[in-house]
């Protein structure tokens, strides 16, 4: 651009680049810091941006604007503004016919200021519909042979007409910039945090993105969740930082649902380890909604860390549960105290997706001792989708038994007539028998129910099934004795959630919303204070709550 300013030869040129990438904090960092170089070269800057207007009578009155602005303390800008205010000033003078004084006036400032200008255009494939790209372009061309301006023109070209622009280009512009910097190259500017950066950057670079917005709307989900207090949150900061990268991505790159984002918190590695392997057995391989992202997310090695579904709600609603995320943070910090085991289910799967084939009398017994081992803090459903894997890789006697010993304490919790709706998606594993040999053994003490009622409030989806062999009597129980401040809060966020667990099966799904719905109704008949609680605080809000929106417009730029 410097270039432009200071060499008579060069006129125009075109700064393009895609949505987000700073195009326009660069321009007016290059005016404020060369300034003088501006003013020794006898030009000033005027910018403009094209978002939303309707006329090239617009773009000339804004230009006028921004250039009696940038020089309104030398001689000329004084002596216009004083007219401007005299020809204000006159409207209201008897006997004087100044029906058209306004737009002469204004033609004759325009005249006079737009001359000798460093004008950049923005926004140009933003303009409203009364502005064509042709028209500006034609407008530029006068600028510069008429007015002896220079011009910065401003846009994305992947969103214009090529034709339109290429007709163009090579008659008025003398030089084209195809600006598309890194994600490390801007990330300094959304994200001010060099440790945030450090984390965030990898996941930008996988979808290459370098969008300071969705870069700024990450910083402020971060700065949310460290108002939590959490006293080991460095520990689990770069999970956390690289698990929020990847929902705000998807959500503001790729345009993610709210389901969508769900089915992305669902992913784990034992399942895409299953999905190779119809591939490897010309197998149908069973639909995938996040095709469009595998390779990210395997190339990120992407797993939920047991907060998605808090962060989801946070980027849906603008608020975040404090009690919830606290907890899950609790619960992330104890998966990573046992990374050891967790890294080497990483390998076992890495090597199974890399061809397993070759490896089966090697791969087979590490993953019998692998699944002998301690897996309490393995969750359910990877342990689950391992079984599966077994029982796929090993069918027979041998794997039913070991499998039924891992699954037997979880699964003796749900009655035998409901675990077809909740187990048979676990295909060999459900043929096997095994989900219906295991005798039922009822958990329904206050603290079992307490337990899983939390684990639901952190998002544990498979909480969410268990809670439907509660009966209605003990949950009653259970939220008339809740006595936490926060409470509330809680039922709330359990009965929101539920039409976001897309893991759930839709009949539980349901079932759950109606046992809720009867509960909170008994207690609510004869306690008028719960009453109004559950009318202020419990009622599921909306996926487009007025919050989220507020909460961006205040905080993000």
């Amino acid at each position: 651009m410097l270039t432009v300013v200071k060499d008579p030869a060069l006129r125009a040129m075109v700064l393009s680049g895609p949505w987000g990438t700073g195009k326009t904090y660069l321009v007016r960092e290059f005016a404020a810091a060369h300034a003088e170089d501006l003013k020794t070269a006898g030009i000033k800057f005027a910018y403009v941006s094209l978002f939303g207007i309707q006329s090239l009578a617009d773009v000339r009155s804004r230009l006028a604007a921004a250039a009696i602005l940038h020089g309104r303390d030398g001689p000329t800008a004084n002596l216009l503004i004083k007219g401007v205010k005299f020809i204000s000033s006159s409207v209201g003078i008897k006997g004087v016919d100044i029906s058209g004084i306004g737009n002469l006036a204004q033609e004759i400032i325009e005249g006079a200021v737009l001359k000798q200008l460093f004008i950049c255009v923005d926004d140009l494939e933003r303009a409203g519909s009364g502005v064509l790209p042709k028209d500006v372009l034609g407008f530029i061309s006068e600028m510069i042979e008429q007015k002896g301006c220079k011009c910065l023109l401003v846009l994305n070209k992947d969103k214009i007409e090529k034709s339109t622009l290429t007709l163009f280009e090579e008659k008025v512009f003398d030089l084209t910039i195809d600006f598309r910097p890194n994600a490390e190259d801007v990330a300094s500017i959304g994200l001010p945090s060099a440790d945030d950066r450090a984390h965030a950057v990898p996941v930008f670079d996988a979808f290459g993105s370098a969008n300071i917005r969705v870069m700024r709307r990450l910083d402020w989900v971060l700065r949310r969740v460290k108002e939590c207090q959490f006293s080991s949150l460095k520990n689990v900061w770069p999970t956390i930082v690289r698990q929020a990268a990847v929902l705000v991505v998807l959500k503001f790159e790729r345009g993610y649902s709210r389901q969508l984002l769900g089915k992305v918190i669902e992913r784990t590695r034992a399942s895409r380890a299953i999905r190779d392997l119809y591939h490897k057995t010309d197998a149908k391989v069973p639909e995938d909604p996040l095709s469009d992202v595998t390779g990210q997310l395997d190339l990120l090695a992407y797993e939920d860390a047991g907060f998605g579904g808090l962060i989801v709600d946070l980027l849906e609603e603008g608020v975040l549960d404090i009690t919830a995320m606290l907890s899950a943070l609790e619960q992330c910090l104890a998966v990573q105290e046992n990374a050891e085991q967790i890294e080497r289910l990483r390998g076992l799967f890495t090597e199974l997706r890399g061809g397993f084939a070759s490896k089966a009398a090697d791969f087979i017994p590490r993953l019998v001792s692998f699944l002998n081992e301690d897996l309490s803090l393995l969750d359910r459903t990877s342990l689950f989708d391992t079984c599966e894997l077994l029982a796929t890789l090993m069918p027979g006697k041998d794997a039913d038994e070991l499998v039924s010993k891992k699954l037997s304490e979880i699964v003796s919790e749900v009655p035998v007539e409901n675990r077809e709706r909740h187990f048979k998606i676990f295909g060999n594993l459900w043929k096997s028998g095994i989900f219906q040999a295991i005798s039922y053994v009822p958990k329904t003490s206050a603290v079992t129910l307490s337990e899983t009622f939390q684990g639901a409030v952190s998002g544990i989806h498979a909480k969410y099934i268990t809670l439907t062999d509660f009966s209605d009597d003990e949950l009653y129980d259970f939220l008339l004795n809740a006595k936490a401040d926060n409470a509330m809060a809680q039922i709330r966020s359990v009965r929101e959630q539920l039409s976001s667990v897309s893991s759930v099966p839709e009949p539980i799904r349901k079932e759950l919303a109606e046992k809720f719905g009867r509960v909170l109704a008994r207690i609510a008949a004869h306690d008028p204070l719960f009453k109004l609680q559950v009318d202020a605080f419990t009622t599921p809000r909306s996926p487009n709550a007025v919050q989220m929106g507020a909460a961006f417009n205040e905080i993000i730029p």
